[in-house]
């Protein structure tokens, strides 16, 4: 076992303001197939959650950047 941290763990935080996005996002992406704007709609619906316009878009382009570097690969 080594005691450094691979380069790949190295990522930007998350920056300040958007954590709660990131907790949405997490709460919302349960596979790893891409979001699709009828399962956000749903998972609004049933969580009683109200998001903004803007923040749909947003979480939409985070499962876009998830799903391309998990399809890609890490380094």
């Amino acid at each position: 076992m080594t005691k450094h941290k691979p380069r790949e763990l190295d990522i930007p935080a998350v920056p300040e303001g958007m954590g709660y996005l990131a907790g949405l996002y997490w709460e919302l992406k349960r596979t790893s197939d891409p979001l699709t704007w009828q399962e956000m709609d749903a998972w609004t619906r049933m969580m009683d959650r109200q998001i903004e316009p803007e923040e749909a878009r947003v979480l939409m382009k985070m499962d876009h950047i998830h799903c391309r570097v998990m399809s890609e690969g890490v380094g």
